[in-house]
């Protein structure tokens, strides 16, 4: 039994190192010895390894034989540094070599790419991440699946990756960071792209180069010709409005282009609508689609050089405001291409159903939107978005929903910014009804107090105000806030009137061996009532008290005589209380 229990514990410590040691870091400091950070065990089971430090030939090695002869599958080696014999922070012939699968390979942040079509095979891995901005021609023989760039990375150079000979997979699925500004002349060149939407980031500045312009920036290799094709949605591209220069050759954008020396493919449109930004005055491209919109107001300079490149097969193009003679002096005798050039309707504002407050109850929905004016705007897509979404939501569609009390405000915006509405949403609970705690009270004597809770129904109502009302003040009196005091004998029925809805909570108040004076004896009260004076026994030393019906407090102390106005007291004389009326 004793062995069996040693053998079942060692097989837990074995089982809890082994699923700790998938994920492992390493801190490299000596190159050459990266294996000997890490014991047969480790080896055998690490998946996931980043490494920091310096690394040369000898370790990178060790680590293709975990990839390929062990389990690794997660390589990243953004903290370290490339030593080698002859240069630092260069990739060596035969960096990467995966006959197995990788999943994601993520490269030094201090890599200085070098035109070694042979230090890198991406084929087999999946996800290459890109972390260097220092790029350069060719950095890539064959690339991965997925090739990421991250924020690092400001500008792509012309040739740099050749998806030529891509992943078994036949695809390429390319991610830019929102920090790029330019991509060089065929800087993704091959026969294939994936059919995902390509997004080109609001921070491109310039596509192509000037000294290439026979080629655009995406060149897909087809036979003998040459597509110069962007991959993008089959309904609409635009361009990122930073956009200044679009340097291309031949090739379209938007539809397909067979060769320069063959025949044009049939017209077959890609995109639907193809929109270029207000900052683009060059734009060395040809176009095919349903629509096109130049957003700038000069028409850009291809169009008005000596080489006559114009729009190819446009069926609809539209043009600022006040620019339309100058878009059509220059596609005057290009009917052929572009059947028709109009001046663009731009959104003038965006009405709303409800006006500001929009008052909604909890779990309620409500459509907001209303229409778009002028309704044949161009651009009709359009911006939803709330200030406080934990009290309202608004989906795309202009459906708020209220979820708690509170105030949140509902903007739309066209989708440059330049029209806006709003509407403030007030999110109520409304009473459905209300209770007074406690229900019924008894006093024993006059003057005794007590304190009435309104309880609403629901708890989280908003609007929790009500009005307290006495239906025989003689017996008791009720004050704003909900206490009674006790001011003669008898029954009587207290009211609480919510504001919201007028809803009536009730307590019943009984008074008790209470009794009014009805004859100031001095030898009963140890005072008694003389023309508005309330005159107490000479040896009578204990403290007095005297308040109105009320509750509110008129004197206390120790004086024999006590002047009064006309009205109803209570006065109290040790443990004596009477109901005193001075007329």
């Amino acid at each position: 039994m004793k062995q069996f229990y040693v053998f079942f514990m060692s097989l837990l410590a074995s089982l809890n190192v082994s699923a700790q040691d998938k994920v492992m870091t390493i801190d490299n400091q000596t190159p050459g010895w990266l294996s000997s950070n890490m014991t047969y065990a480790q080896q055998v089971a690490v998946e996931d390894l980043p490494i920091t430090g310096y690394i040369n030939p000898t370790d990178m090695e060790f680590v293709n034989g975990l990839i390929n002869r062990r389990s690794l599958k997660v390589l990243n080696l953004d903290k370290v540094h490339l030593v080698d014999e002859y240069n630092d922070d260069v990739l060596w012939r035969n960096f990467i070599s995966c006959s197995k699968p990788l999943q994601k390979l993520v490269m030094p942040r201090t890599l200085v790419y070098s035109p070694n079509t042979s230090s890198l095979n991406a084929a087999n891995i999946d996800s290459l991440v890109i972390n260097s901005g220092a790029l350069r021609e060719n950095c890539l023989s064959r690339v991965p699946r997925h090739l990421i760039f991250t924020e690092n990375v400001m500008r792509i150079p012309k040739l740099a990756f050749n998806i030529n000979e891509s992943s078994d997979a036949g695809r390429c699925v390319v991610t830019l960071p929102s920090t790029i500004k330019e991509i060089g002349a065929c800087a993704f060149c091959g026969y294939v792209i994936s059919d995902a939407d390509f997004l080109l980031p609001d921070s491109i500045v310039r596509l192509g180069s000037p000294e290439d312009s026979e080629r655009a920036w995406f060149v897909q290799w087809n036979g003998g010709g040459t597509d110069n094709v962007v991959p993008i949605s089959s309904t609409r591209f635009e361009f990122p409005e930073s956009l200044k220069a679009y340097h291309g050759g031949y090739g379209y954008i938007g539809g397909y282009y067979q060769s320069y020396y063959t025949k044009y493919a049939q017209h077959e449109y890609t995109s639907d609508t193809i929109i270029v930004g207000s900052k683009c005055d060059t734009l060395g491209i040809q176009l095919t689609a349903k629509i096109a919109y130049f957003k700038v107001a000069t028409p850009p300079k291809y169009l008005q050089n000596s080489n006559k490149k114009f729009p190819y097969n446009i069926d609809k193009l539209y043009v600022p405001k006040g620019s339309l003679d100058a878009y059509k002096k220059v596609f005057g005798s290009y009917s052929t291409y572009i059947k028709e050039i109009e001046e663009i309707k731009t959104i003038e504002n965006i009405a709303l159903r409800y006006t500001s407050p929009h008052k909604m109850l909890k779990e309620e929905s409500c459509e907001l939107f209303d229409e778009i004016q002028p309704a044949d705007a161009f651009d009709k897509r359009i911006k939803w978005s709330s200030s406080n979404e934990e009290v309202a939501t608004v989906d795309a569609n202009g459906v708020v929903t209220a979820h708690k009390n509170g105030t949140a405000t509902i903007t739309v915006s066209s989708y440059d910014g330049s029209v806006t509405n709003s509407c403030e949403i007030i999110v109520a609970q409304p009473v459905t009804g209300v209770s007074i705690e406690p229900a019924e009270i008894e006093f024993h004597n006059l003057g005794d107090k007590a304190q009435l809770k309104a309880v609403f129904e629901p708890e989280d109502a908003t609007n929790k105000n009500v009005t307290w009302k006495s239906s025989n003040e003689s017996v008791c009196s009720i004050s704003a806030d909900g206490s009674i005091i006790a001011t003669g004998y008898g029954k009587t029925v207290v009211l609480a009137t919510t504001e919201d809805g007028n809803f009536v909570g009730t307590c019943i108040v009984v008074v008790t061996e209470a009794s009014a004076i009805k004859q100031t004896s001095l030898s009963e009260s140890g005072f008694k009532v003389i023309d508005r004076t309330i005159v107490f026994d000479d040896s009578n030393d204990v403290e007095s008290q005297i308040t109105t019906l009320g509750g509110a407090l008129v004197y206390k102390g120790n004086a024999k005589r006590i002047c009064l106005r006309s009205g109803m007291y209570l006065v109290k004389a040790g443990s004596k209380v009477r109901k005193v009326c001075i007329p």
